[in-house]
């Protein structure tokens, strides 16, 4: 069977030029869409990255506060912590501050208020969300008022 027409099946093989780029656009769309999504998940992790190192730096300050005798945890030596290297270097102008509550203002207190806190400029250039740790302190049986 010949066919003469222009609109037989027969007469027509492969893909129109119309059809290919409606199939390369679409290609490209999704290829774009793809990106964007590959982007925000390595910015993601880059914030996940900063916020672990942060909060390994708050709890080992916390830890290094916690295992002070109790007479040493005082609101005069929340200086003497310093960020460590690897901190400083992972996270940009970073300040680690410490409050401690119930120690200078009320010498007989039962308890101490130790809050430790960490603050970066995140790569955006924005002040990220603080990494904060509070704990409780009480005196050893035979040091309590």
């Amino acid at each position: 069977m010949k066919c003469n027409t222009r609109f037989c099946r027969c007469a027509r093989r492969g893909f129109s030029v119309t059809e290919m780029i409606i199939a390369i656009m679409l290609t490209i769309a999704a290829m774009a869409a793809v990106a964007q999504l590959m982007a925000r998940a390595a910015r993601q992790y880059q914030v996940l990255d900063e916020r672990t190192v942060a909060a390994h730096a708050v709890a080992n300050a916390m830890e290094t506060l916690m295992t002070r005798p109790w007479t040493d945890i005082t609101g005069a030596d929340t200086k003497s912590l310093p960020v460590p290297k690897a901190v400083s270097d992972a996270l940009h102008d970073v300040k680690l501050e410490v409050h401690i509550s119930g120690s200078d203002d009320e010498p007989d207190a039962g308890a101490r208020k130790i809050q430790v806190g960490i603050q970066w400029i995140a790569p955006s250039g924005r002040p990220a969300a603080p990494v904060k740790l509070t704990a409780w302190r009480f005196p050893h049986k035979e040091n309590r008022p």
